[in-house]
């Protein structure tokens, strides 16, 4: 498959590698509805923090967030330490 595109492959070759990594289809309708939902929320949650790049983190608290890419690594453990201490 080295050196092909994604509109190379047709059903037959997506048929095959979704038989190789055991994909179940009952599977993916069960769960079609739970990620379908998730990846909306991500979407709109990706709009509404402002966020212009991938991959980006998020800690949430029970009463609290932080959005890992706004700040320097050494700001975040403290903030983490002092959440710990809180717990």
């Amino acid at each position: 498959m080295v050196g092909k595109t994604p509109l190379d492959y047709n059903n037959q070759v997506l048929i095959s590698i979704l038989h190789k990594l055991n994909f179940n289809v009952s599977d993916f309708v069960k769960h079609f509805p739970f990620a379908r939902a998730s990846l909306i929320r991500s979407q709109r949650n990706f709009h509404l923090e402002g966020t212009k790049t991938l991959p980006v983190t998020f800690i949430y608290l029970k009463d609290d967030a932080i959005k890992i890419d706004d700040f320097p690594q050494s700001q975040i453990f403290t903030y983490l330490d002092q959440k710990a201490v809180e717990l």
